[in-house]
């Protein structure tokens, strides 16, 4: 009985070096990653305008009123505004892009005159899952010498934009203005049809458009480029 019990452990301590010999023993680590990339996305939202529509209702700028009566109110002009999609980003797989929805404002004024002055109130409002920094608000076209458009801060009364500024008007930068996610900037369009304004500029055959752009860059590309590939260290 002695003798059997030294010749089992000599077997097993014989197969477990010839396991190491022939294979090391090994154990594997594994990272299995997902990533989701998040969306920027700006919209016009809660789009109004003063003196919307062909009956004026609204308390209306003073040169809406008869300047010896005050009371009444001059249904003259009028405006017209609709939001509209654009078509920057491609459908993929047939499905419409959301980026693309109320990217456009088209706004109306018809039987205008000098001294007629009319505001559009939107908001810039932030969709995607990032900060936004704005920037680049400009006209698309010239604005006719008879017509002044100005971009007020819906909140501040902050000009960014002013097509003819006067001695009393100081016109602030947009570039830099941030709107983070599920947040909003305030903007009013302003119009005023000024002295010298050509009669009878038909609405239909010869309508004066004017179009305003706006770029929203994600928080942290503003003002950099080229953009920053290297990896950095970690502090």
């Amino acid at each position: 009985m002695k003798n059997t019990k030294i010749v089992v452990i000599t077997l097993i301590i014989a197969f477990a070096a010839l396991g190491g010999a022939y294979a090391l023993w090994y154990d594997s680590l594994y990272i299995n990653e997902t990533v989701e990339t998040g969306k920027l996305n700006i919209e016009w939202a809660c789009t109004g305008a003063t003196d919307s529509g062909e009956d004026y209702t609204g308390s209306g700028y003073v040169d809406h009123k008869e300047k010896l009566n005050p009371a009444v109110y001059k249904n003259i002009g009028s405006s017209n505004y609709l939001l509209e999609d654009d078509s920057e980003f491609p459908p993929v797989s047939g499905v419409p892009d959301e980026r693309n929805t109320r990217d456009s404002i088209k706004f109306d004024l018809k039987n205008c005159y000098p001294g007629y002055q009319e505001s559009v109130v939107t908001l810039v409002r932030n969709y995607g899952d990032m900060p936004v920094k704005l920037q680049n608000l400009q006209p698309k076209e010239q604005i006719p010498s008879w017509l002044r458009v100005q971009i007020q801060d819906g909140m501040t009364h902050v000009v960014y934009y002013d097509s003819q500024p006067d001695a009393n008007t100081s016109v602030v930068s947009i570039n830099g203005q941030q709107v983070d996610p599920g947040r909003w900037l305030s903007l009013v369009f302003i119009q005023r049809v000024l002295d010298g304004a050509p009669q009878n500029h038909n609405n239909i055959n010869n309508p004066q458009q004017i179009a305003f752009g706006i770029e929203g860059v994600q928080w942290n590309a503003y003002n950099v480029n080229p953009f920053n590939n290297t990896i950095t260290p970690d502090k």
